[in-house]
């Protein structure tokens, strides 16, 4: 029940800033979100800090496959000049799973270009369907959660959790 309630309030959160311009920095900062400040800033509020770059947020979390997604996944892209690269290096984009629109296409709450902060869709021939890699789950673990609920419980609350979730 909190991974659904932790999921809903990333993607309430994440859409109040539809509009906001794409730039380097943070919202704090310079107004801007880049795609990767944008994912860090939305996990962060709900004590879920995320590292800067979408590379290293892509080694978090477990990975899930593209029929797998639950709301609140990050997903992950090559970009025109990441798609030469192999591996991780492959990557230079991430957004948001919000689920499904009334077509069943799946939906990406993200950032970049000219729109900015936008939803977009994943259908079978949209650039975003071809430029998909992978998908991460960041906060099943049961460390993650406990990691979110640390300022309501403790430390020695929070280390006893983990051992019993493992």
């Amino acid at each position: 029940m909190f991974r659904w309630f932790l999921a809903d309030s990333i993607v309430s959160l994440g859409k109040r800033y539809l509009g906001v311009p794409y730039g380097d920095g943070t919202i704090d900062s310079t107004g801007k979100f880049n795609c990767a400040s944008f994912t860090d800033y939305i996990y962060s509020k709900h004590g879920i800090p995320l590292p800067c770059g979408a590379r290293n947020q892509a080694l978090l979390g477990m990975e899930v496959s593209r029929n797998e997604l639950r709301i609140g996944d990050l997903l992950f892209f090559s970009t025109a000049k990441t798609r030469k690269y192999r591996g991780i290096k492959k990557i230079g984009h991430v957004g948001i799973y919000i689920g499904k629109d009334h077509e069943n296409i799946d939906l990406i709450l993200h950032t970049y270009g000219k729109p900015g902060v936008v939803i977009s869709r994943m259908n079978d021939g949209s650039w975003w369907n071809k430029h998909f890699i992978t998908a991460r789950r960041i906060f099943a673990q049961g460390l993650i959660v406990i990691k979110a609920l640390l300022p309501m419980i403790g430390e020695r609350s929070a280390f006893f959790c983990n051992l019993i979730l493992q």
